[in-house]
């Protein structure tokens, strides 16, 4: 006859279960908490615009058609305000709070004013930088600084009767933020040997092209982080590639995990160099391993910024990584909503920037 009262073995059976699934669940839970503790860093590159097209200069055929076209280089930058697009980009990283950014196109530009009546402005877009992001109360140094581009002095309005002596040059440079837990050493730069070098009427002219990284350590995690700005498509795109093999061979050849940043100048959708295709052999793309579904366009904004609706189109700004713990997350782009024009009505940049969480 069976009977609806259980056996006197299975009373031991049924805390005996009890007993392996709380050990199992207390041995679950550390798992978990220390995946959810694990190392992780947000990284952001931004490429800040020097203000002005550089491409009228470069095509002058004679001096004074250079002149006029860096007269007109000039004004373009005074009217992009590069203290009010500085101002904004610095809101975006104190609302962002990333803990390495990755900067191209840190341009300084000086005026060396000769004559009395010369009031010419220079414009250090560092310094505005960090000015703006002190005043935030945003702690961020300084890390390394690849000095790219020197074109200048150049006598303006005329050589004939200069009033002041325009001089741009060019950086990449990476800032960490002081926090706890984040720290850095080892800081390199370096320009690549592939350049590309344009005749003009003021002898040879070349946007040269580098490199910044750090050696760094996030709750005792180590990185290496790399930041850098590519030669443009176009004519000189075989340049192009040739410093994406120099940078795959160098700096980016960092002790792993390594995270590398920057404007390299090609469309992840192949439509323009090879480069991207060549980096992503062995670098993983956050925006694909975020899966956002949004394009991630990050280029570009009309010259003078004024453009009413955002015309990015392409994107060639990354955060990249290769050899890290786990896929990066969060990828998004900013920089790029009408909440970040100047009062003036213009875009930030002419590009957006992307930030990114990574897992060292």
């Amino acid at each position: 006859m069976s009977s609806a009262v259980p056996s006197r073995g299975a009373h031991r059976r049924v805390p005996v279960l009890a007993a392996l699934v709380a050990i199992l669940a207390l041995a679950v839970l550390p798992a978990a908490a220390s995946a959810d503790q694990a190392p992780r860093i947000k990284v952001q590159t931004h490429n800040l615009y020097l203000g002005a097209d550089l491409t009228p200069a470069v095509a002058a055929p004679d001096l004074p058609s250079f002149i006029t076209a860096a007269n007109t280089i000039w004004n373009n930058t005074k009217a992009s305000r590069p203290q009010l697009r500085l101002e904004k980009i610095a809101q975006i990283i104190a609302s962002e709070q990333p803990d390495v950014v990755g900067l191209q196109e840190v341009s300084n530009w000086t005026a060396q004013n000769l004559t009395a009546s010369s009031r010419e402005p220079s414009y250090n877009f560092l310094a505005l930088l960090q000015q703006r992001l002190r005043a935030l109360g945003q702690p961020y140094r300084v890390a390394s600084t690849s000095n790219n581009a020197h074109i200048g002095p150049i006598p303006l309005p005329s050589p004939a009767a200069p009033k002041f002596l325009l001089t741009l040059d060019d950086r990449d440079v990476i800032l960490v933020r002081n926090r706890e837990g984040l720290g850095f050493r080892n800081p390199q730069h370096g320009n690549y040997t592939a350049q590309a070098v344009v005749p003009s009427p003021v002898g040879p002219l070349s946007f040269n092209r580098g490199w910044a990284s750090i050696d760094g350590v996030v709750n005792g995690q180590k990185f290496h982080f790399v930041d850098t700005h590519l030669e443009v498509e176009g004519a000189t795109a075989p340049i192009q590639e040739a410093q994406g093999n120099e940078l795959l061979a160098g700096p980016a050849s960092g002790p792993k995990p390594v995270i590398l940043v920057g404007d390299l100048n090609s469309a992840a959708d192949g439509s323009t160099t090879k480069t991207y295709a060549n980096v992503t052999k062995t670098f993983s793309d956050a925006w694909i391993t975020s899966r956002n579904s949004s394009p991630g366009f990050s280029c570009c904004q009309a010259a003078n910024l004024l453009n009413p609706v955002s015309s990015l189109f392409q994107r060639i700004d990354f955060v990249l990584t290769n050899g890290t713990s786990a896929p990066s997350t969060n990828a998004h782009t900013v920089g790029d909503r009408n909440g970040n024009r100047t009062s003036f009505g213009q875009w930030p940049s002419d590009h957006a920037g992307v930030v990114a969480r990574v897992f060292p």
